[in-house]
């Protein structure tokens, strides 16, 4: 998000509009629109139809990757509370 935030300029003049496309429900789409000021609109496709019209499949071992487990394992071991994935 903080890299396509960066290039907001460039992708105007570029003609080139961007969306964020979630499965998840509608109030946790909500909340991390709050949290994340998402300048970008956010579609919802619970059923995954746009998922795999772009044939992505899914993989935790993708989303979980080193760097992901690490901020996470440093997040609790400091006294953050799991929460569980939010939507």
């Amino acid at each position: 998000m903080a890299q396509l935030r960066q290039h907001q300029d460039r992708l105007r003049q570029l003609q080139t509009e961007v969306f964020i496309i979630s499965f998840g429900t509608d109030y946790w789409a909500r909340v991390w629109l709050q949290e994340t000021e998402s300048p970008f609109p956010l579609l919802l496709d619970r059923e995954r139809n746009v998922y795999r019209a772009y044939g992505l499949e899914r993989s935790l071992l993708r989303s979980w990757n080193l760097p992901t487990i690490w901020l996470y394992t440093r997040l609790l071991l400091s006294g953050r509370k799991w929460r569980g994935i939010q939507g």
